[in-house]
């Protein structure tokens, strides 16, 4: 049990490390502070550029992926396994370093989920992949590849704890996308190719 535990709660640490935050902040930007006000990829790239957010895009999904993996190490599976994965995404949703304040957890998610269910998860950013190049809205592809994660699940079938996690996952996804799905509905979502023009605060000190 105290194994488990520990993986739980380092799962958690590991998922709250805000990478797009500690990116902009070597540039001099709080991320938080501009476009969306996310963390994740996505703002990253409309405020810091492309090599910024594949920086973003692979630290968010390998503190997704690298607990899970060493939950398999160590044998743990089941719902400890799941709730390890989870663990890494809720830490990045509500990190402990940024006051609870942190991403929508997409690319934590799916980095988790390959950990716990590699096909499922591949078709699940596959599909990711197509809506956001289709639509140029990162919120419509997580919203509608959240809703194909646990019918994959099931299809290649996945345990009860998988299929559960998948579930899961997608209501938080849905949570945390609340005032993307109110922009949506407005007109007023940013697209994936927008760029937001930042001065770094150090140019603006001079």
């Amino acid at each position: 049990m105290i194994l488990q535990l520990g993986m739980v709660v380092l799962a958690y640490l590991s998922g709250a490390i805000p990478f797009g935050y500690l990116i902009g902040k070597r540039k001099g930007i709080d991320i938080r502070q501009h476009g969306s006000g996310n963390i994740g990829t996505s703002n990253v790239k409309r405020i810091l550029g492309k090599k910024a957010a594949a920086m973003t895009l692979l630290g968010d999904g390998l503190k997704g992926l690298i607990p899970v993996v060493m939950a398999r190490a160590l044998h743990l599976d089941g719902w400890w396994l799941v709730a390890v994965a989870l663990a890494a995404i809720i830490g990045h949703n509500w990190p402990v370093y940024l006051k609870f304040k942190g991403g929508k957890g997409v690319t934590t998610t799916y980095g988790s989920f390959l950990g716990i269910a590699l096909l499922p998860a591949l078709l699940t950013i596959l599909i990711w992949v197509i809506v956001s190049k289709t639509t140029k809205k990162a919120s419509i592809a997580a919203l509608s590849s959240s809703v194909c994660a646990p019918i994959l699940a099931f299809t290649f079938g996945g345990s009860l704890p998988i299929v559960a996690f998948a579930l899961i996952t997608m209501a938080l996804m849905y949570l945390r996308h609340i005032e993307n799905i109110k922009r949506l509905l407005s007109g007023k979502e940013l697209t994936l190719t927008e760029t937001i023009k930042v001065e770094p605060l150090n140019n603006k000190d001079r």
